[in-house]
């Protein structure tokens, strides 16, 4: 057997929970993911002006002439679907913050997500990637609980005047005790703390930030255990990020990103780090970072004086099973909730059903 081929999956049960879990029981309460997550899109309305995505609602810019440059020395094990060695594609990209809500500011604190598509001979491959290692939610049922917390304090919010003394303190303490009723004690002063910390961190420009998949995904000639590798993602960028203490958080992210394309192309390492065993790359927790080292496959390269097609690629949507699963298969309760639960987020936006967020 190879190495990173020894990987399962395990499947929730009709309440989110693990116990006596199966596919089929997990599509039950998948299912009722996909009616929640409507409900989220349709509250954040109101402040958005229109029906957006509940997360990663606001594009900071997108580009449709980046290139997708893969190494010609990837490993055999590795060199399947959009990892051929030595190819190049033109690639979509879509850069956000990570809330459901459209703030005029990108330095308020929040994370930041990008979404390629890989146009790739006959197929396309999306890939999303969040600016955090690690998922504050261990699983879908959490992700879903943070998501209701976000509509939860927003529609709490409206009961607090502006100004009014304390104001953020009292919202971070509506939203802190809502995790905790619909999670747990523990979970949810995890998430609460995981989430403050992440997007705390100033962000002076969107070229010197990483990118993670935090979920897993399994690549092979069979994407199935005992024949394909499972593995997690990054881009990491060819400039090096200044220390925080320096940083001023930037207000216009995707202007930012414009003015440094005048200057030249803007450049990130993609790796790729390979699953180990159950402790160390846990397949079914997106809470811990996986302890095996990043192996460098491909680069993407946004070229100087590339246009920023905000408009028009904020018109697409981007899911991860937008890929050939054949070869490149996403695994983890958090992947396979996506496959139905952004279907509903896209069909409470556009009142029909396409492929994605």
């Amino acid at each position: 057997m190879q190495q990173g081929t020894n990987w399962s999956e395990v499947y929730l049960n009709e309440e989110g929970g693990w116990e006596n879990g199966s596919e089929a029981k997990e599509a039950v309460f998948f299912d009722k993911l996909a009616i929640q997550i409507r409900e989220a899109v349709f509250q954040y309305n109101a402040a958005n002006k229109a029906a957006m995505r509940a997360n990663h609602a606001k594009i900071l810019a997108g580009f449709s002439k980046v290139l997708f440059c893969v190494n010609s020395d990837v490993p055999a094990d590795l060199a399947f679907g959009f990892l051929l060695p030595g190819a190049v594609y033109e690639t979509t990209v879509r850069f956000s913050n990570a809330a459901g809500k459209r703030l005029p500011d990108d330095a308020i604190p929040d994370l930041r997500g990008i979404a390629l598509r890989l146009n790739t001979p006959g197929r396309q491959y999306d890939l999303l990637m969040t600016s955090a290692e690690i998922h504050h939610a261990s699983n879908a049922a959490e992700v879903m609980v943070a998501i209701n917390a976000g509509v939860e304090n927003e529609q709490f919010g409206k009961t607090i005047a502006a100004g009014t003394p304390g104001r953020e303190m009292i919202m971070s303490a509506h939203s802190l005790n809502y995790l905790v009723q619909h999670a747990g004690a523990a979970s949810g002063a995890r998430m609460a703390g995981t989430l403050h910390q992440q997007m705390a961190l100033k962000v002076q420009s969107l070229s010197t930030e990483s990118f993670w998949s935090r979920a897993p995904f399994a690549i092979g000639q069979e994407t199935t255990p005992g024949k394909a590798i499972a593995v997690k993602f990054r881009l990491r960028p060819a400039k090096e990020k200044p220390v925080q203490e320096v940083i001023t958080a930037e207000k216009s992210l995707g202007k930012k990103l414009e003015e440094e394309l005048q200057e030249g192309d803007i450049v990130f390492h993609f790796e790729v780090q390979r699953y180990l065993n159950p402790a160390d790359t846990p397949i079914e927790d997106n809470t811990k970072a996986w302890a095996t080292p990043f192996e460098k496959v491909a680069e993407l390269i946004i070229p100087r004086g590339c246009s920023n097609e905000a408009d028009a690629i904020d018109k697409l949507s981007f899911t991860p099973w937008n890929v050939d699963t054949r070869f490149f298969r996403p695994l983890g309760s958090m992947n396979r909730a996506r496959q139905k639960v952004y279907n509903a987020s896209w069909h409470e936006r556009e009142n029909e059903s396409p492929n994605g967020l």
